[in-house]
């Protein structure tokens, strides 16, 4: 695992990614720990800044452990 979430998101014609767009989610370690289903994000383009809803619906609570923990060789060390 490289910390990466499985975020999606609805299906929205007004969030377009592209080349060098940028995510920055807030907060993101605490909404992991609560078990967060969506968290808020702002979606930073050359045209300005917007807010979005990111889905994390995908993840088991041990899925959540291995994140919060930063890997799963870290996960089983802390066992």
């Amino acid at each position: 695992n490289w910390g990466m979430l499985p975020f999606t998101w609805e299906d929205d014609p007004d969030v377009a990614f592209q080349v060098d767009d940028l995510v920055v989610i807030s907060g993101i370690r605490e909404s992991v720990k609560n078990g967060d289903t969506e968290v808020t994000a702002k979606l930073l383009t050359s045209a300005g800044a917007k807010e979005i809803k990111l889905q994390l619906q995908s993840l088991t609570k041990d899925e959540r452990d291995i994140i919060l923990h930063g890997s799963l060789i870290n996960y089983y060390a802390a066992q």
